[in-house]
């Protein structure tokens, strides 16, 4: 029972990690079209397509030789965007305290 559990941890934050990349990605991806097009156009890679999601990778060399003004524009909107993922994904762990908690309660009540 306990190799079942720590497989299925191991498999959660091998995978986890991927998908919340992706999803980082994919945000980058989209917000950075929006607000800054013309340093979109240089610092993004070819399409890449993970977990079902096509998306333009962004180039961290291409990024620091943008000029001064304008990379800290875009290292505004990539901070600003994986603060927002992150938000969004401790949205879940929220809604499990809520559950758990309730269930704890439920079984109090029982008097368990």
């Amino acid at each position: 029972m306990n190799a079942t559990s720590g497989v299925g941890m191991i498999s959660v934050g091998v995978l986890g990690a991927s998908f919340l990349g992706t999803l980082q990605d994919v945000a980058l991806d989209r917000n950075l079209s929006r607000t800054h097009p013309d340093a979109y156009q240089v610092v993004t890679e070819q399409p890449q397509t993970k977990f079902a999601f096509t998306f333009h990778a962004l180039d961290a060399a291409k990024i620091e030789r943008l000029p001064q003004a304008q990379r800290s524009l875009v290292e505004k909107t990539i901070a600003e965007t994986k603060q927002a993922i992150i938000a969004k994904f401790s949205i879940l762990s929220a809604m499990l305290m809520f559950c758990y908690l309730g269930l704890h309660l439920y079984f109090k009540f029982l008097g368990g």
